[in-house]
């Protein structure tokens, strides 16, 4: 490509990049993915678009469910619309964009949206700037000995689909860093990570509502687990509407070794999905028993009021923790 002005999306290198192409190096540290930690942001695109000349990322959490945006500017002379993926790579294997032999390529390593989906939609008038409105979710566990993480953010539009290079485009660190600054749809971020404030463990599952409006109680079930322990349930699809209240369940402790509960009722609107994060934290507590913790959902009957068991979607058992999610 030759030296001009950038007419799509915009991924910048830094926060001070107009749109040339090339952009101006280096191309590891892009303000428009933004690594949130485990919070949420309540009005992303207001959030980001107002400091939208600023680099608002922060370190993310290991072992622990993450939020990230990512947002762009339309430089378009016309409103514009295109779909934003993210990907996650070691830094050892950056040029190694599509599985190769024994090699995975980071193509593959697809971080989700809160909405369950591996894009999200953004559109943007003329010099707007657009913001994912749900986060994507991450899980990191901590990096290999002498590696990192690189994020890659791609916009893909009818004009500039690609946003993966292909893997003979990039045989050296030199030609993937030029890559991304002549297509100018796609950013890179190296990630800084914490293990501050770690979850024990953390894990996503799934919540669909069916084709009605219904009312949920969303329980989390503690057997024998030591008092002390903490449990957290959060929900991260904010695309309206929206259930009343929001399905969280705040980071509670546990006070009774033989059997806790707590839960959260919410009024949920139909086809509501999210994917829903269940962290478990047990602050230095060792159990000297077999333990369990599952997620139910149960729904009342219009009529009756009485409360009907849903079916378990899914039953996972790692290190001693049983989380379930319902259908």
């Amino acid at each position: 490509m030759s030296d001009n002005t950038w007419t799509d999306f915009l991924m910048r290198t830094n926060t001070g990049d107009a749109g040339t192409v090339p952009g101006p190096g280096p191309a590891s540290s892009s303000p428009d993915i933004i690594p949130w930690g485990p919070t949420q942001v309540d009005d992303p695109q207001t959030t980001f678009s107002d400091n939208y000349g600023s680099n608002p990322g922060k370190s993310l959490i290991t072992n622990t469910i993450n939020t990230l945006y990512v947002r762009s500017k339309n430089l378009s002379p016309d409103a514009n619309s295109g779909k934003v993926s993210l990907y996650w790579a070691s830094s050892s294997y950056i040029l190694w964009p599509h599985t190769q032999g024994d090699v995975k390529g980071w193509s593959e390593n697809i971080i989700p949206a809160a909405n369950g989906k591996d894009t999200i939609e953004i559109s943007a008038d003329p010099d707007a700037v657009a913001v994912t409105q749900n986060p994507f979710l991450w899980n990191p566990s901590p990096p290999a000995p002498g590696t990192h993480y690189c994020l890659i953010a791609g916009v893909a539009t009818d004009e500039h689909p690609q946003i993966v290079p292909e893997n003979d485009e990039v045989n050296t660190g030199g030609e993937w860093a030029n890559w991304v600054l002549n297509h100018r749809n796609v950013g890179w971020r190296n990630v800084a990570l914490s293990d501050s404030g770690a979850a024990t463990s953390s894990r996503l599952d799934n919540f669909q509502n069916g084709t009605d409006e219904q009312t949920y109680m969303i329980n989390i079930n503690c057997e024998n687990c030591p008092i002390g322990w903490e449990v957290e349930l959060k929900s991260y699809n904010n695309t309206p509407p929206l259930p009343n209240p929001a399905i969280n369940i705040n980071r509670t402790r546990i006070t009774d070794d033989t059997f806790f509960g707590t839960f959260v009722k919410s009024t949920v609107p139909a086809n509501y999905f999210s994917l829903l994060a269940i962290n478990i934290y047990n602050n230095g507590i060792q159990p000297d028993k077999r333990w369990d913790i599952s997620v139910d959902a149960t729904v009342e009957k219009e009529n009756s009021k009485s409360v009907a068991d849903i079916p378990i979607k899914e039953v996972v058992v790692v290190g001693g923790v049983q989380v379930a999610i319902a259908d």
